[in-house]
């Protein structure tokens, strides 16, 4: 805590008046507690798997002065995925409970409802609702046009009940997501009954037919979550918890259903001044039921999956240091066998200079149980059969078939660095690097098939995708500068360098080499406000298995996206947002090719 006279002869410095220096000046100290370890990470790093969507680009939300209710998070250390491209800025403040946007242009349709009862001292509520529509032709690498519509629709309601000492909260949130596999594959033949890398003969044709030429899937999910915590104010003195509940449901247009059951909180209690221990229990059961193929051609597999993770801590809890020695201990049910994996939990925080400089030592673990649900929003294009099914290469270059395994990195080493130059200037430098076992990676799937016209067998790269497993090494350098001088200017610059170092792939298909990005916010005068963000996604490498196995080098991703905000009055508003408008024909994924230029436009409203 800066005392009072080094403020003082902080402000004299800066007025450069003895004067100045004289004026009597009244320190407030307040005590305030974060929950979870600074992490130096990318703030939401701009990446791209599927084409900019408009409900990422324009989500508003109106603020309202509330307490910063903190929440345990789990910070998820295995290897990034590539995620779509988001325009992060601040959100538009407004003196309105509620907001109604709407929008269109050349090839898009956007609708928004956003409803804010302000947050008192018994309770708040949000609400927000909206609906995207994304139409017009993708330009293929062979020169074709094919249609690529995109819909998304969304309904989120968040409630919070605030008692004396506790805080009761819940979240009820849908999405609904329909989209085609557009993705470019050889047209005239039909597909056989064996994979390319498997041989292994099936028989009717016909079902095989319908799912691999139906160009449309549909994604519905539902959560909702309930929390029960106490103020986590003194933290040092005071018995903090948070006990959480969540139910999930997962369902797509091929018959696939997933439901999810969470349940698990966290404890944390001092032993005495400056020492501390807390404890971190969930139970996390997922189960995938699945259609009926009475025909066999598709191996739907039904799955289920518990774990459980133990995570105790002790905790030395001072001004100038921080640490935390602790085990992620998880408990597994329902694979090919029961696992129990033990990881180190070992983070240092030294406070160098307070609120200047703070340096972020640890050696730590992770686990991800890789779930059906979550391969389908990391990949979209995913094969819909892949249920309990893929590839691991720990048996050759395409090796045997074997369940969907966990992901876990039994070590990983990370450091971070935090620099405040000024109230306004802020830098972020961190690295790791860990070992992965079971990492999963997409490849396009491949059938042998039979020319209708020529009457041969022949290879066909389909524009689904399937999942090869590795073992392997990773390191990832990261930073990441903000400036944001005043409330009318803020930019951030963000970069990361990946280097994967696998045993059996010739390449970490489809993981990116560097990425690169950069948020501008302006209100030059006013009534505007001007977005401009950048997004550059490194090489990366994909799988053509129809072509004797070669690698494919993917050229780098440009994203560039602006966007405008003038309000006529206080509660109308209009905007334009154009994305892509490098107009840049990037391959997202092998065989999918992104939409062009799309500009959109239109009001809002608040009341």
């Amino acid at each position: 805590m800066v005392n009072k006279h080094i403020i003082l002869s902080f402000a004299a410095f800066l007025a450069g008046t003895a004067a100045l220096a004289q004026e009597e000046t009244q320190v407030i100290e307040r005590d305030v507690d974060v929950v979870n370890t600074w992490l130096p990470t990318l703030r939401n790093p701009h990446k791209l798997q599927v084409e900019p969507v408009m409900d990422d680009t324009m989500s508003y939300s109106p603020s309202f002065k509330y307490n910063v209710l903190g929440r345990v998070e789990h910070v998820r250390t295995t290897p990034d995925s590539i995620k779509a491209a988001s325009m992060n800025f601040p959100k538009e403040e407004s003196l309105y409970n509620a907001l109604v946007k709407v929008g269109a242009g050349n090839s898009d349709a956007v609708g928004e409802l956003w409803y804010n009862i302000p947050q008192n001292e018994d309770y708040h509520l949000a609400l927000n609702l909206g609906h995207h529509s994304a139409y017009g032709k993708v330009k293929m690498e062979n020169g074709d046009k094919i249609s690529a519509p995109n819909h998304n629709t969304w309904a989120n309601v968040n409630f919070a009940r605030f008692l004396e000492k506790l805080r009761f909260e819940g979240q009820l949130n849908f999405k609904n997501k329909i989209y085609n596999y557009y993705g470019s594959h050889i047209t005239g033949v039909t597909p056989l009954h064996y994979l390319a890398y498997d041989n292994s003969v099936i028989s009717d044709p016909s079902f095989v037919s319908e799912i691999t030429n139906d160009d449309k899937q549909r994604n519905t999910e539902v959560d909702a979550t309930l929390s029960l915590a106490n103020p986590n104010t003194g933290r040092r003195e005071k018995v903090t918890f948070n006990a959480v509940t969540h139910y999930g449901f997962f369902a797509n247009k091929t018959g696939v259903h997933q439901n999810d059951i969470n349940v698990g909180g966290y404890l944390r209690f001092p032993i005495k001044e400056n020492y501390l221990f807390d404890v971190n229990v969930n139970v996390n059961n997922f189960s995938v039921s699945v259609p009926d193929d009475a025909s066999g051609i598709y191996k739907f597999d039904e799955r289920k999956h518990t774990d459980v993770p133990v995570n105790p801590h002790f905790g030395v809890d001072f001004d100038a240091i921080k640490l935390k020695l602790g085990i992620n201990m998880i408990l597994e049910f329902g694979g090919e066998k029961d696992n129990i994996y033990m990881q180190p939990d070992i983070r240092a925080d030294f406070n160098i200079a307070d609120g200047l400089v703070r340096l972020n030592l640890g050696i730590v673990g992770d686990y991800k149980a890789n779930s059906y649900r979550d391969l389908v929003n990391e990949c979209p294009y995913l094969a819909p059969d892949v249920t309990n099914f893929i590839w691991s290469s720990l048996y050759g270059t395409f090796g045997a078939k074997t369940e969907i395994k966990t992901t876990q990195q039994p070590f990983k080493f990370d450091a971070g660095l935090r620099v405040a130059f000024s109230r306004s200037v802020e830098m972020h430098l961190g690295m790791e690097y860990g070992t992965f076992d079971d990492e999963l990676f997409f490849v396009n799937n491949a059938y042998k098939g039979v020319d209708s016209f020529q009457d041969t067998i022949v290879a066909v790269q389909s524009n689904r995708f399937g999942i090869i497993t590795d073992n392997g090494k990773h390191f990832k350098g990261k930073g990441e500068l903000q400036i944001e001088p005043n409330s009318k200017f803020r930019m951030l610059l963000k970069a990361a360098y990946n280097n994967w170092k696998v045993d059996y792939l010739e390449e970490a298909w489809n993981k990116p080499t560097y990425e690169m990005g950069l948020d501008l916010f302006v209100k030059p005068i006013s009534p505007l406000t001007i977005k401009f963000n950048a997004n550059l996604i490194g090489d990366r490498y994909a799988l053509n298995q129809v072509d004797n196995n070669k690698k494919i080098k993917l050229d780098p991703i440009f994203d560039v996206n602006l966007g405008a905000v003038y309000a006529l009055t206080d509660r109308f508003n209009i905007f334009l947002d154009a994305n892509n408008i490098a107009a840049r024909d990037e391959q997202l994924w092998l065989g999918y090719s992104s939409r062009r230029v799309g500009v959109i436009a239109g009001i809002t409203y608040k009341f």
